[in-house]
């Protein structure tokens, strides 16, 4: 315990040691199980609840879900949760979403970098790109990582869309507009795609914001195009202005 304090800030919080220790051959035993309920449940210290909830998921101890997801509600927990969950079960996905639905701190963050980079469901992809960057901190932390990874042209391409997507999509325009200094390889498609969707159909304060924003942002970039980098080729920039 007093060892695992003192090394908190060399590899506890490094996703790299759990991949690691993840990887070693350890023998399972009764007291291993034992020692990681023990270390999640009654240890003082939250660096050892973390080593504790990393014990149960290499140990593979199907028996301490309930424990595990009723501790993730606990934001710094969350991700070391989800680490275990999928060394546990093929539902970790879906579990860890339960998990985070009522959740807007930085566990879901952290929570849904790890659904964008190991699941492969198709229902935990559109969960991602429709709720994955809603949390209490800004949308920039990331949903560039949820429309890119979670690929939103695939559901932008659709003839209908459903009203979180509609939200979801809305939100993302914004960010690309108040960032247009940084490079976005489909952010035009995006909007070309969105105002597609809504220019006649849509009608409201969010969408008068997105157009007058998106008007002022073509007129200063018409005269200086160095400004976006937004990737809007010139026949869609002639489609917009119009």
């Amino acid at each position: 315990h007093p060892r695992v304090r003192r090394q908190r800030q060399m590899c506890i919080r490094d996703s790299n040691f759990i991949d690691e220790i993840s990887k070693r051959r350890i023998v399972v035993t009764p007291q291993i199980k034992e020692l990681g309920r023990w270390m999640v449940m009654e240890a003082p210290d939250r660096e050892v609840v973390k080593m504790g909830i990393i014990i149960l998921g290499i140990s593979h101890d199907v028996d301490s879900i309930p424990l595990l997801k009723s501790i993730a509600k606990h934001g710094e927990f969350t991700y070391y949760v989800g680490s275990a969950l999928y060394e546990l079960t093929p539902q970790w996905d879906l579990m860890l979403i339960d998990i985070i639905e009522p959740l807007y701190y930085w566990g879901r963050v952290m929570a849904v970098t790890l659904l964008l980079d190991y699941s492969l469901r198709e229902e935990v992809r559109k969960w991602c790109v429709r709720y994955g960057f809603r949390h209490n901190y800004s949308p920039d932390y990331n949903i560039e990582d949820c429309m890119k990874q979670g690929d939103i042209l695939k559901d932008m391409r659709k003839e209908k869309w459903d009203e979180p997507l509609l939200r979801a999509v809305q939100v993302y325009v914004v960010f690309l507009l108040e960032n247009a200094r940084y490079s976005y390889k489909n952010g035009g498609e995006v909007i070309r795609l969105y105002l597609k969707y809504t220019i006649g159909k849509r009608k409201g304060y969010v969408q008068f914001h997105i157009i007058r924003q998106l008007c002022e942002f073509l007129k200063i970039t018409e005269k200086d195009k160095t400004l976006s980098l937004i990737h809007i080729s010139e026949p869609t920039r002639h489609s917009l202005i119009s």
